[in-house]
């Protein structure tokens, strides 16, 4: 009894020995995932500022023109607002997310940290501003942004995929697929 329970005793502190070992050379190498972590939020963030910026130029041109929501397929649910909070939000996450390289150790210590955290602001700001350079581009006035051009090709595709939905429909008959989805789901997107 002895020596199955010195055995059991070995063996299991060779595993957790060996599992703590794993551990740490996990956590090292995760320790510099979170520099891709950091670039990768960073350049998130600010695909998110110009998603929303276009959106928030796009209601401003449409309202200029006096196109109604009644007019469109599909209005966002805030509008405009949503996307002034978003946008304030995304700018204020993309700001502060890395606050922490200021305090404590302070930035000497946190360079890299700070680097990746923030190197997609400057690289975004100057790809745009070296485009309007280059390009000698300007922007816009909301009466002047052309809504039209093209409509009419995307009206007749949408005519052709609603009737070829009804067709499906039809063949479908009393089986309706895609009832849960519409029922449960659709409503997220």
């Amino acid at each position: 009894m002895d020596e199955i329970g010195k055995t059991a005793v070995e063996d299991e502190s060779w595993r957790i020995r060996f599992r703590r070992r794993r551990a740490v050379k996990v956590f090292k190498k995760l320790s510099h995932m979170s520099d891709l972590v950091n670039l990768t939020t960073i350049f998130g963030l600010v695909a998110w500022i110009s998603i929303l910026v276009t959106h928030i130029a796009w209601c401003r041109a449409r309202f200029a023109q006096g196109l109604r929501n009644e007019e469109l397929p599909y209005v966002a649910p805030f509008g405009i607002y949503g996307s002034y909070v978003a946008l304030v939000a995304c700018v204020l996450i993309a700001l502060t997310k890395n606050y922490d390289v200021f305090v404590g150790h302070g930035l000497a210590k946190n360079y890299k940290t700070f680097i990746t955290g923030y190197i997609g602001i400057p690289i975004y700001l100057g790809l745009i501003f070296g485009h309007k350079i280059v390009t000698k581009s300007r922007g816009f006035k909301p009466c002047e942004v052309d809504l039209f051009t093209g409509k009419d090709i995307i009206d007749r595709e949408e005519e052709a995929f609603l009737a070829h939905q009804a067709a499906l429909r039809e063949t479908d008959g009393a089986r309706n697929k895609g009832w849960f989805y519409r029922t449960f789901i659709s409503w997220l997107f």
